[in-house]
């Protein structure tokens, strides 16, 4: 995948966490998500040439980073939908 391709499916992604995010939902995790892969696209953006290794790492830690707020998201509502009960 190269640089460009990575960046592209980045994009797609904060799309779609920021069409996740509840404007009601005070501290909601997709707009912290947004915000994370911003970042990563603007310094995938800055540097020239990364090794594979790098972009490996970083693709990695993002998509760790992504599940993890899914599932933490999960918990959240879950945990609300019990409360009400």
């Amino acid at each position: 995948m190269t640089i460009k391709q990575i960046i592209s499916q980045l994009c797609n992604l904060r799309e779609h966490c920021e069409s996740m995010i509840d404007p009601a939902e005070q501290d909601c995790i997709w707009a912290y998500d947004v915000e994370a892969l911003d970042n990563a696209i603007e310094r995938m953006g800055g540097e020239r040439r990364m090794s594979d290794l790098k972009i490996w790492l970083i693709s990695g830690v993002i998509a760790v980073a992504v599940i993890a707020a899914a599932m933490m998201h999960a918990c959240v509502v879950v945990a609300s939908d019990c409360n009400k009960k």
